[in-house]
C-alpha cells in the first residue's frame, strides 16, 4: 500500500454516554494515492467527501464520482474508492450507534448516490466542530453531539444544487 498523508485523522474511544450516535473515527482533507477497499463493509455509518474524483464501486455497481461530491455508506455495505494512478483525498466521518440506522431518511438524504456540492468547506468546518466538542465529551453532551448532526443533516439538501448555499460557520481546528 502506498502512503497516506493526512491533514487530521482523530479516533474516539468508545463512550457510553453517547448512546444514540457515537463518532468513531474523524478524517479532514486525508491525500491517498491508492484504492481503499472496504469491500468487506464496515459497521458503522460512513459521511464522505471526496475532493478529487475517484472511482467508487458499491454493491457492484460502479460510479464515477465527481470533486467536492458527497457520499453517504450505511453501516456494512461494502465500497470499493479511489483513485491507483493520482493522489486524491477525502474528509469523512465513521458513526456508530442505533440513530444511524435512520440518519439519512430523516433528512432525505439518498444513500449510496454522490451528492454534487458547491463547496465542501461548511462540511469540513463541521467535522472540526464536532472533534471539538469530542474532545468535551463527558456524559452530558450527548444531545450537543445530537444536535450537530442534525444540523450537518438539515444542511444537505439532494434536491438544490445549492447544497449549504449561505451556510458557513467559521472554526479553527
Amino acid at each position: 500500500m502506498k502512503r497516506k498523508n493526512v491533514l487530521a485523522r482523530f479516533a474516539y474511544a468508545a463512550n457510553s454516554s453517547l448512546q444514540r450516535l457515537t463518532p468513531e473515527v474523524i478524517g479532514i482533507n486525508c491525500v491517498r494515492h491508492d484504492i481503499c477497499d472496504t469491500s468487506h463493509g464496515i459497521p458503522a455509518l460512513r459521511v464522505m467527501v471526496f475532493h478529487h474524483p475517484v472511482k467508487l464501486t458499491i454493491n457492484d455497481q460502479d460510479f464515477s464520482v465527481e470533486e467536492e461530491s458527497l457520499v453517504i455508506i450505511p453501516k456494512d455495505i461494502p465500497a470499493i474508492y479511489g483513485n491507483g494512478s493520482e493522489k486524491w483525498s477525502h474528509s469523512w466521518l465513521r458513526v456508530s450507534g442505533p440513530a444511524t440506522d435512520y440518519f439519512s431518511q430523516k433528512y432525505f438524504l439518498p444513500e449510496l448516490t454522490p451528492i454534487k456540492l458547491k463547496d465542501s468547506t461548511p462540511f469540513l468546518n463541521w467535522l472540526w466542530l464536532l472533534h471539538s466538542e469530542m474532545q468535551n465529551v463527558d456524559g452530558t453532551e450527548s444531545r450537543i453531539i445530537e444536535n450537530l448532526f442534525d444540523i450537518i443533516g438539515g444542511r444537505v439538501d439532494a434536491a438544490s444544487p445549492n447544497v449549504w448555499a449561505g451556510w458557513n460557520p467559521t472554526v479553527s481546528p
